[in-house]
């Protein structure tokens, strides 16, 4: 199945609220945001010389409070080893028992000794995973995988020259960036390697052509795709941008089912965008009216795999995504004279910045008899990116959660206003490509 525009994540539009738990320990990790008490774990052992100082002894945080590393053995060998916190022995988890099995508990101990010792029974790789908080450790044989996505990108002017601008992404179902490549200059021929059995998304792109996706499903086998024939994209006139929507077909990228918020005001619906040039362009259904104040806002990122370190949302609503916070969001407040107020592009520099949209270089127009609200942002202002996921919510003031998003978003599933002060967690962005 092919799909010109893809679902994936991110560039939200909000109507929004939000406040994190006080004194929440978190980590981002690739493709993930998970709670720990401490900033890095550390695999440190015999086998690697007892050096803490090893670029490659970092775990990865794959769930709450839990860490994985996989090590390499080409011998059966005993080995000792401890858990090391922030880059300190003290205090670091071993154990002042004797020596264990494959799997046990470990204990926090200080100084010198009191390491893990275990037999590694059989050469290859082994998964170490440790709970820091029950502090139960395993270390089970992990298996290769030989699964693998193979196929070829050709040009439908048959232009080789281009084919050196060409690049084909990777990702999972929930649209976190896998793998990057670059088909070969000359065959256009491309691959990925060692895939576990999943279903993938690969997106072929070329400067001048139209992106085109593919769903693989991929079990330990290799599946050639065959050839990824991109059309030449055709020079379009960007969307003025008037409260008029004059979107074309293609730039449909997201869709709410209307009316499942009972209040009209803060009900969405569809949203439109497109890449024209070097602009942004979104545009989306917008049925606040008179007497009813509450904010829109877009969280913009070019990468669903990891936050921006931004600890809280700029306009403090109770919201945030699955990677954690974008590195840039469009808010603005639509007033109760039914008339769009403040207009801010907020990005994250290590404090949110806040900019007029106009001095961003943007436009926004609101027309309220066609309740529809569209805008254009230089991608200049947003890092030059070539990909950029969105999604688009509404909400009300401070402290306030997401009442509903387009598009639909599992995680907010409000029929009616609902001002308790919970946090939501959007979860299903969308895809925009040059």
């Amino acid at each position: 199945m092919r799909a010109k525009v893809m679902f994936g994540l991110a560039l939200l539009l909000a109507v929004a609220c939000g406040k994190e738990k006080p004194n929440t320990p978190r980590i981002t990790p690739p493709g993930s945001r998970y709670l720990s008490r401490y900033q890095t774990m550390q695999l440190v052992g015999n086998f690697q010389g007892w050096n803490l100082d090893d670029a490659n002894s970092y775990m990865e945080l794959v769930d709450d409070y839990v860490w994985e590393k996989i090590e390499e053995f080409p011998t059966p060998l005993g080995i000792q080893f401890k858990f090391v916190p922030n880059h300190s022995w003290d205090p670091s988890f071993g154990t002042v028992e004797t020596d264990t099995g494959l799997s046990g508990y470990a204990q926090s101990v200080t100084g010198i000794g009191n390491e893990i010792g275990l037999e590694i029974p059989e050469g290859g790789q082994w998964k170490f995973r440790f709970n820091e908080q029950t502090l139960f450790f395993s270390v089970t044989k992990s298996h290769a995988y030989t699964g693998a996505i193979v196929g070829r990108i050709v040009l439908r002017d048959s232009s080789t020259a281009r084919i050196r601008t060409a690049a084909v992404k990777l990702y999972n179902t929930t649209f976190e960036l896998l793998s990057t490549t670059n088909p070969d200059s000359l065959t256009g021929n491309f691959g990925f390697y060692s895939l576990s059995p999943d279903s993938y998304v690969v997106v072929a792109t070329s400067t001048g052509y139209i992106p085109d996706t593919i769903f693989v499903l991929v079990r330990n086998d290799t599946v050639n795709v065959g050839d990824i024939v991109l059309q030449l994209a055709t020079t379009r006139q960007p969307p003025v941008i008037d409260g008029v929507n004059d979107f074309i077909a293609s730039d449909l990228i997201a869709v709410d089912p209307t009316g499942d918020m009972s209040e009209r005001n803060l009900d969405l619906d569809s949203l439109w965008g497109v890449i024209v040039g070097d602009t942004l362009y979104l545009g989306f259904n917008a049925y606040a009216s008179a007497g009813y104040g509450c904010s829109y806002g877009i969280y913009i990122t070019s990468d669903t795999t990891r936050s921006s370190g931004a600890t809280g949302d700029p306009w403090n609503r109770n919201v945030r995504a699955t990677f954690g916070m974008p590195g840039f969001a469009l808010y603005l407040w639509h007033t109760e004279a039914d008339t769009i107020g403040s207009v801010q592009l907020c990005r994250w520099i290590n404090f949110w910045e806040y900019l007029d949209l106009s001095s961003a270089g943007g436009t926004l127009a609101y027309l309220r008899s066609n309740h529809f609200i569209e805008c254009a942002i230089p991608l200049s202002a947003l890092g030059m990116p070539d990909t950029l996921f969105v999604e688009l919510f509404t909400t009300g003031s401070e402290n306030s959660h997401a009442q509903d998003t387009s598009p639909s978003d599992p995680n907010v599933q409000f029929s009616a206003p609902d001002w308790t002060p919970i946090q939501t967690v959007l979860s299903r962005f969308v895809l925009i490509t040059r």
